[in-house]
């Protein structure tokens, strides 16, 4: 049974227990490492997407112990690259 109301125009279920609200970061422009949600947030897509990316080495990772980051300089360039990619193949978005 989906539930949607006025004040919260997210649709949900209250039977759906993997359901969570996305969380929004904010991160400054001089962050130097983001963590993969932040890199997910920052190109609009599915943090398995990121992870996708980096195991297909287009995109470098930092492991620092458990965690995984990625340096902001680095996602700049990664977006260049796809960039320069689409304007080769003629790719649009």
């Amino acid at each position: 049974m989906n539930t949607m109301t006025d004040t919260d125009p997210t649709p949900h279920s209250s039977h759906s227990p993997g359901w969570r609200a996305p969380q929004e970061t904010h991160t400054s422009p001089d962050t130097l490492l983001l963590n993969l949600n932040e890199v997910a947030e920052q190109l609009r897509c599915m943090r398995r997407s990121v992870e996708r990316y980096i195991a297909a080495r287009r995109l470098f990772a930092l492991h620092i112990g458990r965690s995984v980051r990625v340096e902001r300089r680095e996602l700049e360039e990664f977006i260049q690259r796809m960039r320069a990619r689409e304007t080769r193949y003629g790719q649009t978005a």
